[in-house]
């Protein structure tokens, strides 16, 4: 799919028109509504896939939320999944790290912090511990 900032900003646009419409109260989406629906899941989810594949996980994830919203049961909802998993493995390996060897503790904080974005619950606690071993132990 051609990838410019006016196709950025058209799909915007039907995200919005999207919102809008499930604030209505319709009996049923309409059949245009359910098209550009899954028109523009599937542009997020390709964007998400293609940033993934750059190394930017943070806005993979951010473009996998966004397809989600709109397909919940598609195949962005599962990569979104796949990756809070990891992050969440991720942090409970460094949790229980963090008696035997701080230093691989504090490496796998800091790998939550870079897969997932701020805001979200793993980069959140994440944060929490490295900032507390930074006051406590003087670790960077």
């Amino acid at each position: 799919m051609l990838d410019t900032g006016r196709s950025e900003a058209g799909f915007a646009a039907w995200a919005r028109f999207l919102r809008l419409e499930a604030t209505l109260d319709l009996p049923a989406p309409s059949a245009q509504s359910e098209t550009i629906r899954a028109r523009t899941a599937a542009y997020y989810g390709e964007r998400g896939n293609a940033a993934l594949a750059a190394g930017d996980s943070q806005r993979a994830y951010r473009l996998w939320r966004r397809a989600a919203e709109l397909e919940p049961q598609g195949a962005s909802a599962a990569a979104l999944a796949d990756l809070e998993e990891r992050a969440r493995a991720l942090f409970r390996e460094g949790y229980r790290l963090e008696t035997v060897d701080l230093r691989q503790a504090v490496a796998r904080w800091r790998s939550v912090q870079k897969l997932v974005p701020p805001g979200t619950e793993y980069h959140t606690r994440a944060t929490a511990r490295l900032r507390w071993y930074a006051d406590r132990e003087g670790v960077e």
